[in-house]
Protein backbone atom coordinates (compact mmCIF):
# COMPACT_ATOMS: atom_id res chain seq x y z
CA UNK A 1 0.00 0.00 0.00
CA UNK A 2 0.99 3.59 -0.79
CA UNK A 3 -0.08 6.31 1.53
CA UNK A 4 0.03 9.89 0.19
CA UNK A 5 -1.09 12.69 2.72
CA UNK A 6 -0.84 11.71 6.44
CA UNK A 7 -3.18 11.46 8.08
CA UNK A 8 -5.43 13.91 5.86
CA UNK A 9 -6.51 11.07 3.05
CA UNK A 10 -6.27 7.45 2.45
CA UNK A 11 -4.55 6.49 -0.53
CA UNK A 12 -5.38 2.63 -1.05
CA UNK A 13 -3.00 1.87 -4.21
CA UNK A 14 -3.82 -1.94 -5.45
CA UNK A 15 -0.56 -2.59 -7.21
CA UNK A 16 -1.09 -5.95 -8.77
CA UNK A 17 1.95 -7.77 -10.85
CA UNK A 18 1.96 -10.91 -11.98
CA UNK A 19 4.74 -12.77 -13.41
CA UNK A 20 4.48 -16.13 -15.28
CA UNK A 21 7.60 -17.44 -17.10
CA UNK A 22 6.83 -21.29 -18.26
CA UNK A 23 9.31 -22.88 -20.01
CA UNK A 24 9.04 -26.78 -20.85
CA UNK A 25 10.99 -28.98 -22.83
CA UNK A 26 10.90 -32.49 -23.91
CA UNK A 27 13.19 -34.68 -25.40
CA UNK A 28 12.87 -38.11 -27.09
CA UNK A 29 14.50 -40.33 -30.01
CA UNK A 30 12.26 -39.03 -32.75
CA UNK A 31 10.77 -35.25 -31.45
CA UNK A 32 13.36 -32.46 -31.59
CA UNK A 33 13.56 -29.94 -28.35
CA UNK A 34 9.98 -28.36 -27.75
CA UNK A 35 10.07 -25.16 -25.81
CA UNK A 36 7.45 -23.67 -24.75
CA UNK A 37 6.62 -20.00 -25.46
CA UNK A 38 7.26 -18.08 -22.64
CA UNK A 39 4.74 -15.49 -21.23
CA UNK A 40 5.36 -12.50 -19.01
CA UNK A 41 2.75 -10.17 -18.25
CA UNK A 42 3.36 -7.17 -15.72
CA UNK A 43 -0.44 -6.15 -14.84
CA UNK A 44 -0.14 -2.79 -12.61
CA UNK A 45 -3.47 -1.76 -11.81
CA UNK A 46 -3.31 1.99 -9.87
CA UNK A 47 -6.72 1.79 -8.16
CA UNK A 48 -6.54 4.82 -6.33
CA UNK A 49 -9.12 5.84 -3.88
CA UNK A 50 -9.08 9.01 -2.00
CA UNK A 51 -10.88 9.04 0.89
CA UNK A 52 -11.37 11.99 3.07
CA UNK A 53 -10.78 10.91 6.50
CA UNK A 54 -12.78 13.66 8.11
CA UNK A 55 -15.80 12.26 5.77
CA UNK A 56 -16.17 9.33 8.51
CA UNK A 57 -16.91 11.25 10.90
CA UNK A 58 -18.32 15.00 10.49
CA UNK A 59 -17.91 17.75 7.84
CA UNK A 60 -16.83 19.87 11.08
CA UNK A 61 -13.74 18.97 10.75
CA UNK A 62 -13.24 21.45 7.75
CA UNK A 63 -12.61 25.08 9.47
CA UNK A 64 -12.29 26.00 5.83
CA UNK A 65 -10.80 24.84 2.13
CA UNK A 66 -7.62 25.74 3.31
CA UNK A 67 -6.90 23.38 6.90
CA UNK A 68 -8.28 20.57 7.75
CA UNK A 69 -8.51 18.86 11.69
CA UNK A 70 -8.14 15.20 11.93
CA UNK A 71 -9.12 12.85 14.56
CA UNK A 72 -6.34 13.52 17.00
CA UNK A 73 -7.48 17.02 17.06
CA UNK A 74 -4.26 18.41 14.87
CA UNK A 75 -5.03 21.20 12.02
CA UNK A 76 -3.16 20.39 8.34
CA UNK A 77 -2.43 23.25 6.10
CA UNK A 78 -0.55 23.18 3.08
CA UNK A 79 1.58 24.98 0.91
CA UNK A 80 3.86 24.37 -2.15
CA UNK A 81 7.23 24.76 -2.53
CA UNK A 82 7.51 28.04 -3.31
CA UNK A 83 5.08 29.01 0.22
CA UNK A 84 1.34 29.44 -1.60
CA UNK A 85 -1.40 27.87 0.26
CA UNK A 86 -3.25 25.27 -1.12
CA UNK A 87 -6.61 24.03 -0.83
CA UNK A 88 -7.47 20.76 0.52
CA UNK A 89 -8.77 19.77 -2.76
CA UNK A 90 -5.38 20.80 -4.69
CA UNK A 91 -3.41 18.48 -2.55
CA UNK A 92 -5.68 15.55 -2.74
CA UNK A 93 -4.99 16.06 -6.91
CA UNK A 94 -1.00 17.12 -6.43
CA UNK A 95 -1.02 13.64 -4.06
CA UNK A 96 -2.43 11.25 -6.32
CA UNK A 97 -0.87 8.89 -8.14
CA UNK A 98 -0.91 9.29 -12.02
CA UNK A 99 -0.44 6.94 -14.51
CA UNK A 100 1.67 7.79 -16.89
CA UNK A 101 2.02 4.52 -18.69
CA UNK A 102 1.77 0.82 -18.66
CA UNK A 103 2.44 -2.12 -21.41
CA UNK A 104 2.82 -5.03 -21.50
CA UNK A 105 6.07 -6.66 -22.83
CA UNK A 106 5.22 -9.76 -24.53
CA UNK A 107 8.06 -12.01 -24.92
CA UNK A 108 8.67 -15.01 -27.15
CA UNK A 109 11.55 -18.23 -26.94
CA UNK A 110 13.61 -18.37 -25.60
CA UNK A 111 12.16 -15.71 -23.41
CA UNK A 112 12.92 -12.29 -24.62
CA UNK A 113 13.82 -11.69 -28.73
CA UNK A 114 16.63 -8.91 -27.74
CA UNK A 115 19.70 -9.48 -24.88
CA UNK A 116 21.10 -6.42 -22.81
CA UNK A 117 18.22 -4.24 -23.38
CA UNK A 118 15.90 -2.16 -20.51
CA UNK A 119 12.31 -2.33 -21.16
CA UNK A 120 9.99 -0.10 -18.80
CA UNK A 121 6.55 -1.79 -18.32
CA UNK A 122 5.14 1.17 -16.21
CA UNK A 123 5.37 4.59 -15.24
CA UNK A 124 4.00 6.71 -12.98
CA UNK A 125 4.51 10.12 -10.25
CA UNK A 126 4.21 9.98 -6.96
CA UNK A 127 5.23 10.58 -3.07
CA UNK A 128 7.59 9.37 -1.01
CA UNK A 129 7.18 9.28 2.95
CA UNK A 130 6.59 12.44 4.53
CA UNK A 131 9.50 14.13 6.99
CA UNK A 132 9.47 16.40 9.68
CA UNK A 133 11.77 19.45 8.35
CA UNK A 134 11.38 22.31 10.99
CA UNK A 135 11.46 21.87 15.37
CA UNK A 136 8.18 21.64 16.69
CA UNK A 137 7.64 25.13 18.60
CA UNK A 138 5.29 26.91 20.61
CA UNK A 139 2.66 29.56 19.73
CA UNK A 140 2.46 32.39 18.34
CA UNK A 141 5.50 31.54 15.95
CA UNK A 142 6.29 31.35 12.31
CA UNK A 143 8.17 28.86 11.04
CA UNK A 144 9.70 30.22 7.94
CA UNK A 145 12.79 28.26 7.67
CA UNK A 146 14.04 24.69 8.41
CA UNK A 147 16.36 21.90 7.79
CA UNK A 148 17.09 20.05 4.49
CA UNK A 149 15.66 16.49 3.74
CA UNK A 150 17.18 14.06 1.81
CA UNK A 151 15.31 12.19 -1.03
CA UNK A 152 17.29 9.48 -2.64
CA UNK A 153 16.29 7.18 -5.93
CA UNK A 154 15.85 3.41 -5.04
CA UNK A 155 16.17 0.21 -6.87
CA UNK A 156 14.61 -2.80 -5.47
CA UNK A 157 16.96 -4.82 -7.74
CA UNK A 158 20.83 -3.93 -7.69
CA UNK A 159 22.14 -5.01 -11.36
CA UNK A 160 25.54 -3.20 -10.04
CA UNK A 161 26.08 0.52 -11.27
CA UNK A 162 26.18 0.31 -15.22
CA UNK A 163 22.98 -1.84 -14.94
CA UNK A 164 20.81 0.48 -12.47
CA UNK A 165 22.38 3.37 -14.32
CA UNK A 166 20.64 2.35 -17.23
CA UNK A 167 17.35 1.59 -16.10
CA UNK A 168 16.89 4.93 -14.46
CA UNK A 169 17.69 6.72 -17.51
CA UNK A 170 15.17 4.73 -19.18
CA UNK A 171 12.69 5.48 -16.95
CA UNK A 172 13.53 9.01 -17.15
CA UNK A 173 13.40 9.49 -20.52
CA UNK A 174 9.58 8.33 -20.13
CA UNK A 175 8.87 11.46 -18.60
CA UNK A 176 11.32 13.61 -20.59
CA UNK A 177 13.48 14.49 -17.89
CA UNK A 178 17.02 14.21 -16.37
CA UNK A 179 17.15 10.94 -14.12
CA UNK A 180 18.53 12.68 -10.35
CA UNK A 181 20.34 10.26 -7.68
CA UNK A 182 19.68 12.43 -4.57
CA UNK A 183 18.59 15.68 -4.19
CA UNK A 184 17.37 17.72 -0.83
CA UNK A 185 14.77 19.79 -0.07
CA UNK A 186 15.17 23.81 0.48
CA UNK A 187 15.74 24.86 4.19
CA UNK A 188 13.24 28.08 3.08
CA UNK A 189 10.00 26.88 3.24
CA UNK A 190 9.07 30.48 0.54
CA UNK A 191 6.86 31.80 3.29
CA UNK A 192 6.43 32.19 6.89
CA UNK A 193 3.78 29.35 8.34
CA UNK A 194 1.74 30.84 11.63
CA UNK A 195 1.51 28.93 14.70
CA UNK A 196 -1.50 30.60 16.47
CA UNK A 197 -0.69 31.49 20.61
CA UNK A 198 -1.42 28.29 23.02
CA UNK A 199 -1.39 25.80 19.89
CA UNK A 200 2.44 23.59 19.38
CA UNK A 201 3.32 23.32 15.04
CA UNK A 202 5.80 21.60 13.02
CA UNK A 203 6.40 22.06 9.08
CA UNK A 204 6.32 18.50 7.32
CA UNK A 205 7.78 17.63 3.60
CA UNK A 206 6.51 15.35 1.44
CA UNK A 207 8.80 14.60 -1.86
CA UNK A 208 7.03 13.85 -5.28
CA UNK A 209 8.59 11.17 -7.26
CA UNK A 210 8.79 9.32 -10.65
CA UNK A 211 8.40 5.68 -10.01
CA UNK A 212 7.97 2.78 -12.40
CA UNK A 213 8.06 -0.92 -12.80
CA UNK A 214 11.11 -2.27 -15.28
CA UNK A 215 12.65 -5.18 -16.77
CA UNK A 216 16.34 -5.71 -17.87
CA UNK A 217 17.00 -8.70 -19.95
CA UNK A 218 20.19 -9.68 -19.50
CA UNK A 219 22.91 -11.84 -22.43
CA UNK A 220 21.16 -14.71 -21.67
CA UNK A 221 17.43 -13.08 -22.86
CA UNK A 222 16.48 -14.04 -19.36
CA UNK A 223 14.31 -11.03 -17.46
CA UNK A 224 14.36 -9.83 -14.45
CA UNK A 225 11.45 -7.50 -12.94
CA UNK A 226 12.66 -4.28 -10.71
CA UNK A 227 10.25 -1.26 -9.14
CA UNK A 228 12.39 2.06 -9.35
CA UNK A 229 12.16 5.38 -7.98
CA UNK A 230 13.89 8.84 -8.08
CA UNK A 231 13.19 12.18 -7.00
CA UNK A 232 11.42 14.76 -9.06
CA UNK A 233 13.01 18.11 -9.31
CA UNK A 234 11.60 21.89 -8.98
CA UNK A 235 15.13 23.98 -9.96
CA UNK A 236 17.61 22.77 -7.82
CA UNK A 237 15.82 21.29 -4.93
CA UNK A 238 12.99 18.75 -4.55
CA UNK A 239 9.37 19.07 -5.62
CA UNK A 240 6.68 18.34 -3.22
CA UNK A 241 4.68 19.83 -0.98
CA UNK A 242 5.11 21.49 3.08
CA UNK A 243 2.41 20.54 5.09
CA UNK A 244 2.25 22.79 8.97
CA UNK A 245 0.47 20.64 11.61
CA UNK A 246 -0.83 22.20 14.28
CA UNK A 247 -1.87 20.91 18.07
Amino acid sequence: MLQGIRPVFKFNVVIVSIYLIKRGEKRGENMFKKIITAVLATLMLLIVLPTKVLAEETENNITDEYKYTDLDGKTHQYYDVHGNPLTISEVEQLMQPKLVSFEIQPTRAPIYPEADVVLVNSSYETTGPRRQVSPSVVGPATLTYGQSVSVSSSIGVNFGAEINSRIFRALALRFGVTFTQTTTSNTSFGAAFPVPAGKTGAVYFTPFLYSGYCTYVDTNYQGTGTYVSFPKMNGVFAAGVYELITW
